[in-house]
């Protein structure tokens, strides 16, 4: 019989996610993928990657990943890896908050209050000092333009307090043990005074990073990035597969069409690559390949067979046949005559 042609292209599989998303300077890894055929079994060490990613340029960057079995089938599959533009420091904004420094201190004593510089959504502030026990080590004060929510992240060596509202003794309490973070995150008022005090309650050295993080509460939510078009078009063949012919026929390719998710009717992009020559007795192999505008692509393939027209001659090996005439065994008696009755052949 004949064997039936292989035609069924690999699958390739993608690791990580897709699309990649990565903050401007971020090294880039590519997670890879793996790829499988129904034939020839596991084929990831014979993917092949095209394209880069250059994270010190923002933007949006495609690789591709393609794999072909021992017949000939191909398949390309894609990864987008969006590069999005680093945070740039916060300018002076009226929807943020402004800052005063404390410089009466009240019921709350401190041995330095740093002033903050410049208006910002987000400061980060570094302390390190010595004092008496149960004091206000820092104190911070700030009055919101409009409503929304201060996030205050604390993270110290050394077990320390903060307090967080709008006087010395104030609602908002917590503390950081043994160099843990802690994050604390409250709603404020427009123009409503909000004080952060640092304390310390023990009487040898300290030292403490805090992040004041203050978002407006109409700030706009970011929007959503448009998903991509990763899905191939197909193309279906039109006519046999295969195509059986003698030598001497004449070939007509009856063609394929196709169609993408997007794109719509995209027949007129395929791409038909190989030849069929009748004259000589083969296998060929047409294949049909077309790429979608986000440049998703896909291939199929069609396998003409030529045999020759003039049959092959059949051997003869059967050996003719002898029938004898007459009695076998013939019995005569002493002096009779003989006469051979003899015998006729056919093949």
């Amino acid at each position: 019989p004949t064997p039936v042609a292989d035609t069924t292209p690999p699958v390739i599989t993608l690791k990580g996610d897709d699309p990649m998303r990565l903050t401007e300077g971020t090294p880039f890894t590519d997670p890879g993928a793996t790829a499988s055929d129904n034939v020839d079994g596991d084929l990831t060490a014979n993917i092949q990657v095209s394209g880069n990613v250059d994270t010190a340029t923002p933007g949006t960057y495609t690789l591709t990943y393609s794999v072909k079995d021992k017949a000939g089938n191909e398949v390309r599959v894609t990864r987008s890896v969006i590069v999005e533009a680093a945070a740039s420091a916060p300018q002076p904004s009226a929807d943020t908050f402004t800052e005063s420094q404390d410089a009466t201190n009240g019921l709350c004593p401190a041995e330095s209050i740093p002033q903050l510089e410049g208006i910002q959504r987000s400061v980060t502030l570094n302390g390190t000092g010595t004092m008496h026990s149960g004091w206000d080590i820092d104190r911070y004060r700030f009055t919101p333009a409009t409503a929304g929510t201060i996030e205050v992240k604390l993270t110290a060596p050394q077990a320390m307090t903060i307090k967080a509202g709008n006087a010395c003794n104030t609602q908002t309490y917590f503390r950081s043990n043994d160099a843990l973070t802690h994050d604390e995150t409250f709603h404020v008022d427009a123009g409503q005074l909000v004080s952060l005090s640092m304390f310390d309650w023990e009487t040898d050295g300290y030292t403490y990073n805090l992040t004041i993080t203050f978002t407006p509460d109409n700030a706009p939510a970011p929007e959503p990035e448009p998903a991509g078009d990763k899905e191939p078009p197909v193309i279906t063949l039109i006519g046999g597969h295969p195509i059986n012919l003698y030598t001497g026929d004449t070939f007509i390719d009856p063609g394929a069409t196709a169609t993408d998710n997007v794109d719509g009717d995209i027949t007129a992009d395929i791409h038909v690559s190989g030849s069929v020559d009748t004259t000589t007795a083969g296998t060929y192999t047409l294949t049909y390949s077309v790429t979608d505008q986000a440049g998703n692509y896909t291939e199929i393939k069609r396998n003409v067979i030529v045999t020759d027209k003039t049959p092959t001659p059949v051997a003869d090996t059967t050996p003719p046949v002898i029938t004898l005439k007459g009695d076998d065994p013939m019995r005569l008696t002493e002096g009779t005559p003989f006469t051979d009755p003899g015998a006729t052949a056919s093949d």
